[in-house]
């Protein structure tokens, strides 16, 4: 399955601002190859995908690069790319929370049925409505007992065929 654009970013800004936390001096910290290098090498991506995700924070205006002495390159996570990546978790929590909610209330739905049940209504029951519970069953099936035995039924069903509109 592709990596989204969107998901390359988040693990650009991640990474980025685990080395702000790291070196919070962008003149001493890493340079821009290493770190893009870590993303890389860790999600399994291509230089094409990182330059996606690059102009994708571009767009935006979450990290800054600046130029360094030695010819080199420091990209640095901007005060936007951190509450982004702020939003971005939030987000991700309150999905987190919203399945989890769904997932207790079908749970509380299913237990709630279960105990609908006629085993669940026999055990809650007293002794009268026991009584009453089986000698309804009984009689639906004396009924059907004495109604297959007289063909009753069956000969319903031949008087309602022969009865002519």
């Amino acid at each position: 399955m592709a990596t989204s654009t969107k998901q390359i970013a988040i693990w650009i800004l991640e990474v980025l601002k685990e080395e702000r936390r790291r070196e919070p001096d962008f003149t001493k910290c890493r340079t821009e190859a290493f770190t893009f290098g870590e993303v890389m090498e860790k999600h399994n991506l291509k230089s094409e995908d990182i330059d996606d995700g690059l102009r994708f924070l571009e767009k935006r205006n979450l990290y800054q690069v600046y130029p360094r002495l030695d010819k080199s390159q420091a990209a640095w996570i901007s005060h936007d790319g951190l509450e982004y990546l702020d939003a971005y978790y939030a987000d991700v929590e309150a999905e987190r929370v919203s399945r989890e909610r769904e997932a207790t209330m079908s749970k509380i739905k299913q237990e709630r049925e279960a105990e609908h049940t006629l085993w669940r209504y026999w055990c809650l029951a007293d002794r009268e409505e026991r009584f009453g519970m089986v000698s309804f069953l009984f009689a639906v099936f004396v009924v059907g007992y004495l109604c297959s035995k007289s063909h009753l039924i069956s000969r319903i069903i031949d008087i309602a065929r022969d009865v002519k509109p």
